[in-house]
């Protein structure tokens, strides 16, 4: 998928300008005391994503495309209609990324790594 990066960040940027413009309207904090916490959280935020795209070159995507090409999968077996597919996949991937999170919270090593996003006091657009 050549415009997987793309299409990744314009939904990113897409998602992180609707909840500012949301927050904008309805702020917990003082836009001073936001701006002064954007840099480090942004920053934050494109270290994980570089580290994710090195050190997980395949990830989601091209184990995705992977199995599409063998027609590997749970899905594959069933006959089911396009639209409960769709609609099973997005549930069975926001399951699995809830089981990541408990994970993320039960392993020391990654409980380090992820209690940043737990250390910060004020939520806001940039927190997650």
């Amino acid at each position: 998928m050549p415009n997987e990066l793309y299409i990744r960040l314009a939904s990113f940027l897409l998602i992180l300008m609707m909840v500012a413009l949301w927050e904008n309207r309805q702020p917990h904090l003082s836009l001073r005391l936001a701006y002064r916490r954007w840099p480090l959280n942004f920053a934050l935020v494109v270290i994980n994503s570089m580290l994710l795209k090195w050190l997980i070159p395949a990830g989601a995507v091209g184990t995705a495309l992977l199995c599409n090409t063998q027609q590997f999968g749970l899905l594959y077996q069933m006959e089911l209609p396009t639209a409960l597919q769709v609609v099973l996949a997005v549930l069975f991937l926001d399951f699995m990324i809830y089981v990541q999170h408990v994970v993320v919270h039960k392993v020391p090593l990654f409980w380090r790594l992820h209690q940043v996003h737990h250390a910060d006091c004020d939520i806001d657009v940039s927190t997650a």
